[in-house]
């Protein structure tokens, strides 16, 4: 069993779970921003995607929805100093 897999499919629901504690409006806004925006490599990392999405909080809210969402991702367990390993 492949356990990267595992953890990785549970990561998003849990993300969006813990953005949407602050507003599911600005949720929705920040996450199009970021899939359809362009910045995302074919062959992203779930840091890439972290930093992408508090970029696009950020930029269209302020630094605080920029700080909700990198909380979301530290709750999650994805900062800068995550290795997701097998």
């Amino acid at each position: 069993m492949d356990p990267q897999g595992h953890v990785c499919s549970i990561m998003p629901p849990w993300l969006v779970y813990n953005m949407s504690k602050s507003s599911d409006e600005k949720l929705g806004h920040i996450w199009w921003k970021v899939a359809t925006g362009g910045k995302i490599p074919i062959s992203c990392t779930f840091i890439q995607f972290a930093d992408a999405i508090v970029d696009a909080a950020e930029e269209l809210y302020d630094e605080e929805a920029a700080k909700i969402v990198r909380d979301a991702w530290n709750t999650v367990g994805v900062s800068k100093n995550t290795t997701l390993t097998d």
